[in-house]
C-alpha cells in the first residue's frame, strides 16, 4: 500500500526511486511471458538495436495502465489527468551488447520535459547483465546537451542496483543513466520503460510501439496532439515567407498592450 508522502518525498529528494516488491506473482507471471517470448526471438526490433518495435504493445499498454503504477504516476507527477507519452522494450544481447553511454532521456524526446520513467526488469537488473546504472540528483544540471555526457567534469554519484524482476525504478526525464556490456555470454537483459506524462501535453513517441496518444487517467486536457516523428527537424529551407497565402494572418493589435 502507498504511503503518499513517502513516495513523493523520497523520490522529490532527488527524482530517483527504487520500489522492491512492487509486483506481486500474477503480475511477475506476466512479465516472464514477455521474457519467453523474446528468448524464443519471438519479436520484432530495429536491426542492430536495442529496441524492440511493436511486437508488444499490447503487454506494454497493459502494464502502462496496472492500477498500482498509475496511482504512483498520479502521486508522483501531481496529475490525476495523464498520458502514456512512450512505451519501449530495451534489450541487450549477442545482436547488441556496447556501451551506453551517460545520457538523459529529455534530450531526445519532445513535448513537456515534465516526464515520469518507470523502469521494469524483466530479467533482474545487475552489473554482470548490463543492467542500467544511474546518478541520482543530477536533475540539478538541468537540461544537458545529446551525447554523452561529459560525467568527468560533474560531482555526482552513481549506482547499479541489484535488482529482481519484481522490482521498479522509477526517474524524472533528466536523471542521468547508461549501462555496460553484458559479462556473461548468451543473456538477455530486457527492460520495459515506461514515460508518462500530464494529459495536457499531447506529445507522443512514435518510433518503438503503440504510436498513438493513449490516455491513461482521468481525460484528455489538450487538442493538440503531435508525434515525434512530426516534430522532427526539417532538412529543407522553411522559413515562412510574408507572402505565403496559406499562411493566416493575424492582427497584431490581439497581442499588443500599451507599457505607458
Amino acid at each position: 500500500m502507498f504511503n503518499n508522502n513517502q513516495f513523493s518525498d523520497l523520490f522529490n529528494k532527488e527524482k530517483f526511486l527504487i520500489i522492491k516488491k512492487f509486483f506481486n506473482d500474477p503480475e511477475v507471471s506476466f512479465i516472464n511471458k514477455i521474457k519467453d517470448q523474446i528468448y524464443n526471438d519471438n519479436f520484432e526490433r530495429i536491426e542492430n538495436t536495442r529496441f524492440v518495435i511493436k511486437s508488444f504493445d499490447n503487454e506494454i499498454l497493459s502494464l502502462a495502465k496496472n492500477k498500482k503504477i498509475v496511482d504512483l504516476v498520479k502521486i508522483l507527477l501531481m496529475h490525476q489527468d495523464l498520458s502514456l507519452y512512450m512505451g519501449r522494450i530495451l534489450i541487450k544481447d549477442e545482436k547488441s551488447n556496447a556501451n551506453i553511454t551517460p545520457h538523459q532521456d529529455v534530450a531526445y524526446f519532445h513535448g513537456t520535459p515534465n516526464k515520469l520513467n518507470i523502469f521494469i526488469f524483466i530479467t533482474g537488473n545487475s552489473l554482470k547483465n548490463g543492467g542500467l546504472s544511474f546518478a541520482p540528483n543530477t536533475s540539478k544540471y538541468g537540461l544537458m546537451p545529446q551525447g554523452n555526457i561529459p560525467v568527468e567534469n560533474f560531482q555526482y554519484n552513481y549506482l547499479c542496483p541489484n535488482l529482481n524482476n519484481n522490482d521498479i525504478i522509477v526517474s524524472d526525464f533528466y536523471t542521468w543513466h547508461w549501462s555496460n556490456k553484458i559479462i556473461n555470454s548468451g543473456h538477455k537483459r530486457i527492460i520495459i520503460q515506461l514515460t508518462f506524462q500530464s494529459s495536457e501535453c499531447g506529445s507522443y513517441s512514435d518510433l518503438f510501439s503503440i504510436n498513438r496518444p493513449v490516455l491513461i487517467s482521468g481525460e484528455w486536457k489538450t487538442k493538440n496532439f503531435f508525434s515525434l516523428k512530426e516534430s522532427q527537424p526539417s532538412n529543407k529551407d522553411n522559413t515562412p515567407q510574408i507572402s505565403d497565402k496559406n499562411l493566416p494572418n493575424i492582427d497584431e493589435i490581439k497581442y499588443t498592450i500599451s507599457y505607458l
